[in-house]
């Protein structure tokens, strides 16, 4: 049978005491894995986490890339997931309790709290929600008073950037039913006047520097790269968008005028040929919410009321 002594000792042995049934091998216990986290320190990792970012984290009522939902906090921008741990780790040393490894810290972030995340130096982020979440954070040794003005300040401006938002949800989901029961074009010549309703938002990007490299070599290392402007206008009903590239011998501001020009170049050689139209853009005071944006849009209703012998709704 191809067996050695001690197998035949213990098959003799066990003959003799159970008869002729087969043998049952024991079961050990088996080992936990090397890096086996128990569900006591997952939850302490993740409650760490969740209490630091409502210390330290902005609340972004708006959209956020990769996130549908609202409820995103952004932590400011020199806080990283490595400085996290380590407080985390100091913390758990000071509690006596077992403290998980960096790259297990970085993965039960990133799979259990998607929504934490640092800040990005180009964010573009609320003024407002910034101001106020500085005041809560600087409200530790204030009297309750100015502590309940201050949350009760931050709790209406969500509330209102949440109204905002699903006003600007309604706006477009009508003008993407208008497209859909209208056979409408989107190019360089506006088709003749039709009694539609049409939704655009436009904003400027960050500039682009030509050439680009992003590992600069020698040469490209001491050149001063040339700008170029973008500013982009999205017809939201279509999913379009045009884009003006500015070279920076042409423009290198970005105030009311040059975004009037724009937008006067856009609706009078690009759109669907709306008779009424909705804009969305941010609240910069110094490109599109000033007194010079007001009187364009105002000259461009009454010129409309003008052309069409009747007046038009505001």
């Amino acid at each position: 049978m191809a067996i050695g002594k001690d197998t035949l000792t213990d098959i003799i042995k066990h003959y003799d005491e159970n008869g002729a049934t087969p043998r049952l091998r024991k079961k050990r216990a088996q080992p936990q894995p090397r890096r086996f986290i128990s569900h006591e320190v997952i939850h302490t990792v993740v409650e760490f986490i969740k209490n630091y970012a409502e210390v330290h984290s902005i609340m972004l009522p708006g959209r956020h890339p990769g996130h549908k939902d609202w409820h995103v906090k952004l932590l400011p921008t020199h806080v990283t997931k490595a400085s996290v741990w380590r407080l985390y780790v100091k913390s758990a040393k000071e509690r006596g309790e077992p403290a998980v490894c960096k790259s297990s810290f970085r993965s039960l972030w990133k799979q259990l709290l998607p929504h934490i995340r640092s800040c990005r130096p180009r964010t573009d982020l609320c003024w407002q929600c910034q101001s106020n979440n500085e005041q809560l954070i600087r409200s530790a040794n204030v009297p309750d008073e100015r502590k309940s003005e201050v949350v009760q300040k931050q709790v209406h401006h969500l509330a209102l950037v949440q109204s905002e938002r699903t006003f600007y949800n309604t706006l477009i989901a009508a003008c993407r039913l208008t497209t859909e029961s209208n056979v409408l074009s989107f190019g360089p010549s506006p088709p003749a006047s039709k009694d539609i309703r049409m939704h655009y938002s436009s904003d400027f990007a960050q500039q682009i520097h030509f050439p680009s490299n992003p590992l600069q070599p020698g040469p490209m290392y001491f050149l001063t790269p040339r700008k170029c402007g973008l500013f982009g206008v999205s017809c939201e009903g279509m999913q379009k968008q045009v884009n003006f590239l500015i070279d920076e011998g042409m423009s290198s501001s970005k105030g009311s005028n040059e975004v009037i020009s724009y937008m006067h170049h856009f609706f009078n050689n690009v759109g669907v040929g709306e008779k009424y139209v909705d804009l969305h853009c941010d609240n910069c005071s110094g490109q599109n919410k000033n007194n010079f944006m007001l009187w364009c849009c105002l000259a461009c209703w009454t010129q409309a009321s003008l052309h069409s012998g009747h007046p038009l709704p505001h």
